[in-house]
């Protein structure tokens, strides 16, 4: 979370590894938003989250709207 708050710009990519990224992708969104989408993280998933703030420092957990979640599974096809 420390690397999220202290970001600079709009945008932030944030690449990780589990159980980490499992755990920060289910505190991020808003609660009750990681049903959406199963609160699976498999690897090369993308978890794409919009937050209401104007700097990086005022984000919290369970704050987070999510706008896509694609797993490589969803590509297959």
């Amino acid at each position: 979370m420390a690397h999220i708050l202290g970001a600079e710009g709009t945008t932030v990519l944030l690449i990780a590894h589990n159980p980490g990224v499992n755990e920060i992708a289910n505190l991020l969104p808003r609660a009750g938003l990681t049903a959406q989408y199963s609160g699976a993280t498999p690897p090369g998933a993308t978890l794409v989250l919009a937050f209401d703030v104007d700097d990086w420092k005022n984000v919290h957990w369970h704050s987070g709207e999510i706008e896509a979640h694609i797993s490589p599974r969803m590509l297959a096809g």
